[in-house]
């Protein structure tokens, strides 16, 4: 019976055992996966610090990550453990470059989990140069969704959010935030596009501030912040915003035109739409909302031409059309010196002018040169052309011809005379008549 009893014990015992050591094994292995990390900060080899750099790892595990450590992988000199970004995946070490010889050197960042037996890494290469060459600019950046201040968000929407960033070197990551809490939305945003997709549930009503950060891998960063205002869903913006063209403010126009709409909205403009003859010109996004009109050099023909605007808030909302009509009159206008084309006008008594189009513009004028008579001839005031030049010595060159009236009654002497009644051609200097006698 006490055999019995002990091989009973031992048994339960044995049970008891194996079950442990199946479940603590099975725990080991499965959470025996290592840790996925990568470096995003500086975001590509080879870039170049001086002082010191900000290292960035992501880390992520099946179940969780441990620490994260950070070592000069080209001595295998341990760093240090990175500190967590509240709110994120990311882990963050200063390295103090202070002593650190000139050269490439190699980042290494390993994360473990809770069992510490396979650690996930990788590893960045950088540029450690002398202050004398160190990059001090920062990077510039600004937002261009929103696009401007006071635009209306509806609490619990998903509101995209984007930067634009540039830097002397390279953008290394770009970060949003809300109201300066530190803690940003969401992950460093290390590519471009840089944008968010921003879920308002849970933010106050009212205005907010969004901030965005760019930084380069030197460390460097710049700033640029938007405010908002988030409303209620159920209380929707509705109200159309107005536009009115303030210039021109006069009917003819010429040469380059600043054509300034004014817009006023009860939340905020989100922008302005100018068209010239239909046709979109320009989206203005800021006050003063203007377009330079090249109406010359090509740009508008002569004659009337139709500006339009148009304004939207961030509702979508949109106001009423608003035009005005100007006349575009590059070419100078210009009056007639002479009324026909092809007249002639005399240029004292040895030539004349001759009306027609002598420069760029549609008037008629008189020549700048006189056409000479032929030799023989006069300009006729008469007639303003050249005809046959009159002599007093012989009746045969008064006229190429002409023609007598009726002989006149004998005179007590005996003899009649008659006079020249017409002559060829016409306006020829002619006495007033000729006597003939017989």
């Amino acid at each position: 019976m006490a055999n019995r009893r002990v091989n009973f014990f031992g048994l339960v015992l044995l049970i008891i055992f194996s079950a442990v050591f199946f479940v603590g094994n099975s725990r080991t292995q499965a959470a025996d996966v290592k840790p996925t990390v990568s470096i995003v900060s500086p975001s590509a080899d080879g870039l170049p610090f001086s002082g010191s750099v900000a290292i960035v790892a992501r880390a992520i595990d099946d179940v969780a990550v441990d620490r994260v450590e950070f070592y000069n992988g080209t001595n295998n000199v341990f760093l240090g453990n990175g500190t967590k970004i509240s709110g994120t995946d990311d882990y963050s070490l200063t390295w103090d470059l202070t002593g650190v010889s000139l050269g490439t050197k190699t980042i290494v960042a390993k994360a473990y989990d809770a069992v510490n037996t396979y650690p996930g890494q990788a590893s960045r290469t950088i540029s450690v140069q002398s202050a004398t060459t160190a990059d001090n600019a920062k990077p510039v950046v600004s937002f261009t969704a929103p696009s401007v201040d006071g635009v209306a968000v509806y609490q619990g929407n998903v509101q995209t959010i984007t930067a634009a960033a540039s830097d002397n070197v390279g953008v290394a990551h770009v970060k949003f935030f809300l109201d300066n809490t530190g803690n940003p939305l969401g992950n460093p945003i290390t590519s471009s596009p840089y944008t968010y997709s921003w879920n308002t549930s849970g933010v106050s009503l009212g205005t907010h501030t969004l901030i965005v950060q760019a930084y380069d891998a030197a460390g460097n960063y710049g700033q640029a912040s938007r405010t908002i205002s988030v409303q209620s869903a159920t209380t929707a913006d509705t109200t159309p915003p107005t536009a009115s063209i303030i210039s021109p403010t006069y009917g003819t126009v010429s040469g380059t035109v600043n054509v300034e709409v004014s817009a006023s909205d009860n939340v905020g403009v989100y922008k302005v739409e100018i068209y010239i003859d239909g046709t979109l010109k320009t989206i203005d996004t800021s006050s003063p909302y203007s377009y330079a009109w090249y109406t010359d050099g090509g740009g508008a023909v002569d004659g009337d031409h139709v500006i339009m605007a148009k304004a939207y808030d961030a509702a979508g909302n949109v106001s009423p059309e608003v035009s005005k009509t100007v006349k575009v009159q590059n070419t100078a206008a210009c009056a007639n010196e002479c009324a026909a084309f092809g007249a002639t006008q005399c240029s004292g008594t040895t030539g004349y002018f001759t009306c027609g189009n002598y420069d760029s513009d549609t008037c008629l004028e008189w020549s700048t040169a006189a056409t000479a008579c032929a030799l023989g001839y006069i300009c006729s005031t008469v007639t303003n052309a050249c005809v046959i030049s009159a002599t007093t010595t012989s009746s045969a060159v008064y006229c190429a011809s002409h023609a007598y009236g009726q002989w006149s009654a004998c005179d007590p002497d005996g003899k009649q005379t008659r006079s020249i009644v017409s002559q060829s051609p016409a306006g020829c200097v002619l006495p007033s008549s000729v006597l003939l006698t017989e």
